[in-house]
């Protein structure tokens, strides 16, 4: 049989949505620009969240061209999809943490999505934290790939007496395990095995000595956005509100300052 999450809110109200894509390199990159096309004019709220600068060896496999180097992955492709689709766009230069998840998603009963793109444990390790902090109605999707292929997971607890009756008749699923719960190798040091490149380097330096397909992230990408189209059901939102802001920027470049205790930066 077949099941479907739902993320809606606990009452089945629609509330406000919040979308965080957690790392913004090979897969996540592509990802952004995915969620901004299936999105369209929804109001829900999407921020891009990655430390890391962007490399010429990146090039090759991620979504940057070479005028991109030198800047923030985050917020270089923040401001790109936001001239490109018309939308406001948040970014973070700053590492994920259950202090950024929480202000993000705020209380329980925020209803959100966090797609977790990243090739490290510490990452992953820090987004299964925050998860702790927010209710169930934040889902955390987790996808990962060795040299040509890879695994996508979901799930919203790590409560193991939520799981009791979540499986309903009629298909629905409220309640799945984390994905750290489901595959906990997520949190430890990836192997040096034929399907997974070790961590000596990074995945772009994966690509270039020859470990890893240059397109296998654009198809995890695809299948990512598609999942989240059709089992998270987030494309039907409403009420809009703004996650606090350092500052904004609109098309043309133009910044004005907000708010300063916060490292998000909303892009207009």
């Amino acid at each position: 049989m077949q099941y479907r999450v739902r993320n809606d809110g606990q009452d089945g109200r629609h509330v406000e949505t919040r979308i965080a894509v957690v790392g913004c390199g090979g897969t996540g990159g592509f990802v952004a620009e995915g969620l901004c096309r299936l999105l369209g004019d929804q109001p829900a709220k999407l921020v891009l969240i990655d430390m890391d600068r962007v490399e010429p060896h990146n090039l090759r496999r991620q979504s940057f061209y070479q005028g991109d180097v030198g800047g923030f992955k985050s917020q270089v492709l923040a401001e790109r999809l936001s001239r490109l689709y018309g939308r406001e766009i948040g970014y973070s230069v700053y590492p994920y943490t259950v202090d950024s998840h929480r202000r993000i998603f705020g209380a329980y009963g925020k209803r959100g999505l966090v797609l977790g793109c990243v090739d490290n444990p510490l990452a992953r390790a820090a987004i299964a934290e925050g998860m702790k902090s927010t209710g169930a109605w934040v889902w955390w999707l987790d996808a990962g790939n060795g040299h040509h292929s890879g695994q996508m997971l979901i799930g919203n607890t790590g409560v193991p007496d939520q799981l009791k009756g979540a499986f309903h008749k009629d298909g629905l699923c409220t309640h799945v395990p984390l994905p750290s719960l489901q595959l906990p190798s997520l949190l430890s040091p990836v192997q040096d095995d034929e399907e997974a490149p070790a961590l000596a380097v990074d995945c772009a330096e994966a690509v270039e000595a020859g470990d890893q397909s240059a397109v296998i992230n654009q198809a995890m990408a695809s299948i990512v956005v598609m999942d989240t189209a059709s089992s998270a059901e987030i494309t039907s939102f409403s009420e809009k509100k703004l996650i606090p802001a350092v500052n904004t920027a609109n098309a043309s470049g133009t910044r004005n300052d907000l708010v300063s205790q916060t490292a998000f930066t909303m892009i207009s």
